[in-house]
């Protein structure tokens, strides 16, 4: 009876480990990334040209991002509107006002030949933004006079938006990539009596600059 009991002892002390190691595989198997590492990460700077209110705009802005598994960048980012792109609405002095815009929020970026010269991503930005009108004009165009000051802005509003697009990069070393794509900004959620939801929404040509580990 003691040899028996001692036995079932050793048996159950030995399964100890053996659980233990199947709770972590079922923990790692379970995780967003799964048992993808920190491969890299970068910091871009991008030009986003479109449309505003059916007029060419330009926005400019950036990206930061850590990189899993050599195939998924995550981060976060932000993009404000730097030319002048006119409102339809006059101000109390019948004179002419002008957009100011800017959104960002999440980051997301598969990327498919990571490894190539030539690789396939398809970055994508959830988040929201803000749009106002104001008697300043952009950056480019009224560098001068940009004094844009919180009094200075009228009827501003909050918008939710959705940027999926895609993307070739070209690694010119192991730290830079340049890299060019199309994207598609869906905005939703404005107050129609500044500006209509689909005069916000544009096909986007981009080109992004990005530093950091590949």
């Amino acid at each position: 009876m003691r040899n028996m009991f001692l036995g079932l002892l050793a048996i159950l002390f030995l399964s100890i480990p053996a659980q233990s190691q199947d709770v972590v595989s079922h923990h790692q198997k379970n995780t967003l990334l799964g048992d993808k590492g920190l491969t890299g990460g970068f910091v871009g700077f991008s030009t986003k040209l479109g449309e505003t209110n059916k007029q060419e705009d330009a926005w400019l802005g950036g990206e930061v991002a850590a990189i899993f598994g050599n195939n998924l960048a995550i981060g976060v980012a932000g993009y404000g509107l730097i030319n002048t792109i006119e409102s339809p609405n006059l101000d109390f002095n019948d004179s002419p006002q002008f957009y100011q815009s800017g959104y960002g929020g999440i980051y997301v970026e598969p990327i498919l030949f990571n490894r190539k010269v030539l690789s396939l991503s398809f970055p994508t930005v959830l988040g929201g933004g803000g749009i106002a009108e104001t008697r300043v004009g952009g950056v480019i165009d009224d560098f001068e006079d940009f004094d844009l000051e919180a009094s200075d802005l009228h009827n501003s509003d909050f918008f939710w938006l959705a940027e999926p697009g895609v993307a070739v990069n070209l690694n010119i070393s192991r730290w830079m990539r340049l890299s060019a794509g199309a994207s598609y900004r869906y905005a939703y959620s404005v107050d129609s009596a500044l500006v209509e939801d689909d005069r916000l929404n544009s096909l986007n040509g981009n080109v992004s600059l990005k530093f950091g580990w590949f």
